[in-house]
């Protein structure tokens, strides 16, 4: 499984119990595979998380002090040495852009570091982000608002441009559909279950997807964040697509946390 927690170089095995035997789960950074260089203009609501300076994940801004990302990004992190750079295509090489401290980080109280289901978190952070072109916030879709097979997202981030490479330097990002929840169900059913907070997308026949580092990154469609970048087995792989936690399923959780 790929889990876009790790640290630039860093990769770890973790084994977790399905009900049918143990599977062996590497939880690497993640990267954008098959996409196109962007800049932050085209993507202004992405941020870069890092932990004490080094890349860590990706995130997606919902307010000018809130910043929502993965709980397998923040479950464990001290607020001290995350920070969250913002408005930036180059924010691991370069230093524009601003740097924001996190002040609390909230991570869904149901998140399973072994099912990664609830796998959402949201960073408050000390200082307001000033908006400009560079800087924008995204909405959340409604609670209605579940997308149909076949839809196009938009997903972007740092992370690998293939599995087992290295971190880009380069903003990335790729249109990819949805795949028909239980067609990823299927697809999965050896390896982890495809819950209704999960959200998949990707091609069937693989080439592009979110890899190593992506982690935590905006899935996006029609201006609002229905996804937050979770896991993979690999990245860009044949019959597996990208799973995502599907935001319209915890957006009353989101919204309990930010106040709006």
């Amino acid at each position: 499984m790929k889990l876009i927690v790790f640290t630039l170089i860093v990769s770890v095995t973790l084994t977790v119990i399905t009900g049918k035997s143990l599977k062996p789960l590497t939880y690497p950074e993640g990267r954008i595979v098959g996409g196109k260089n962007v800049t932050i203009e085209e993507v202004p609501y992405q941020v870069a998380l890092k932990v004490g300076g080094s890349p860590w994940c990706g995130g997606t801004i919902i307010s000018d002090i809130f910043i929502l990302t993965a709980a397998h990004c923040s479950k464990g992190v001290s607020e001290r040495s995350l920070s969250v750079h913002a408005g930036s295509t180059f924010p691991h090489t370069y230093e524009n852009g601003n740097v924001h401290r996190v002040k609390r980080i909230y991570v869904h109280e149901k998140y399973s570091s072994s099912t990664l289901d609830f796998d959402v978190a949201i960073l408050e952070l000390e200082t307001p982000l000033q908006f400009s072109n560079t800087i924008k916030s995204l909405s959340l879709p409604g609670k209605d608002e579940f997308l149909e097979e076949n839809e196009t997202v938009l997903i972007s981030g740092w992370g690998t441009l293939e599995e087992g490479g290295q971190l880009a330097t380069v903003l990335q990002a790729v249109e990819i559909p949805v795949v028909n929840q239980n067609v990823c169900q299927q697809l999965y059913s050896n390896f982890l279950d495809v819950t209704p907070r999960m959200l998949c997308a990707g091609y069937i026949e693989g080439g592009k997807d979110h890899c190593n580092g992506d982690s935590g990154g905006p899935v996006v469609s029609n201006g609002k964040v229905h996804g937050i970048v979770s896991w993979a087995n690999g990245c860009a792989r044949p019959n597996f697509p990208g799973v995502n936690t599907r935001v319209t399923a915890v957006r009353e959780w989101i919204r309990s946390k930010i106040g709006f």
